[in-house]
């Protein structure tokens, strides 16, 4: 994952909380990332949890 690249989320249960949104800012260890979110606004998260959810987090490599 990279600057640039857009994240969709994807709510099981829920499909109107469904939203995309791109990471706007990485951790100089690639641990934590920054992303802005359509709906929800900006919010951090851990790389290691959107990959260990690929069920919910689809990492669209926009970027390259």
């Amino acid at each position: 994952m990279q600057v640039g690249d857009l994240i969709k989320f994807t709510h099981i249960a829920i499909p109107e909380e469904d939203d995309t949104g791109v990471i706007t800012d990485i951790d100089e260890g690639g641990n934590n990332l920054i992303i802005w979110w359509a709906k929800t606004g900006s919010a951090s998260s851990k790389a290691k949890a959107i990959l260990a959810h690929p069920q919910s987090f689809e990492v669209i490599s926009a970027s390259r």
